[in-house]
Formats: C-alpha cells, structure tokens, sequence
C-alpha cells in the first residue's frame, strides 16, 4: 500500500495510516481501491483457476476493518455476467490463524501429502 500511495499519489503513507484514514481522506480512499482492485484480480486468478466457494484473508490482513466486503466489491466488478463468485470472510483466528492451521495439518497424520 506505501508503494502504491508513493505511485498514485507521489507522497508516502504507510500501510497502517492508508487503512486508519481511508474514511477520512478522499486521497488514501484512492489508495485502498486501488489496493482492493489489485487484491480483487489476484483473487479473480484463483476464481478462474480453482473455483473455490470461500477465499479467507488471514495474517495481518484479517485485522482491517471492513476488508472482506471492500475486496469483495471489487471482486464483483471483475465478474462476468452471472458468475459465480467465492464469499470473502476473514480469519477467525486472527492474525496468527494461518500458522495454526499449518501446525494442525502438519500434526495430522492423514493429510494426504
């Protein structure tokens, strides 16, 4: 996101003032779409590819506030006529959820590897 307010905007902001301030400041609002589109096409790839019913945002990501509807909003305009999309949710388990689920599918002696 700094990057990307460094690219749109030629100033810098970090991450966490673009997602505290988006509300606030038509210009980092310009700077998370830009970022929720980005994340939409990413996500569009796995939707053409795999076809999965939900795709959860984990880490650092799962503590942003509103992010699951904002990425899947941008999902939607990437969609074609009728097509169905994935739900986007969030991590339950917070921020270290995806490391525990790693840990328990390692532990699991019937995971298929």
């Amino acid at each position: 996101m700094a990057r990307l307010a460094a690219a749109l905007l030629g100033t810098s902001a970090a991450s966490e003032e673009i997602v505290a301030q988006r509300g606030q400041r038509a210009d980092l609002a310009r700077v998370w779409d830009a970022w929720c589109a980005l994340a939409a096409e990413l996500v569009f790839s796995l939707v053409l590819t795999l076809d999965p019913d939900v795709v959860v945002l984990a880490g650092g990501l799962s503590r942003i506030d509103g992010i699951a509807e904002d990425v899947g909003t941008a999902l939607s305009r990437l969609a074609f006529h009728d097509m169905p999309l994935p739900a986007i949710a969030c991590a339950e388990g917070g921020d270290a959820a995806g490391a525990r689920g790693a840990a328990l599918f390692a532990l699991d002696g019937d995971n298929g590897a």
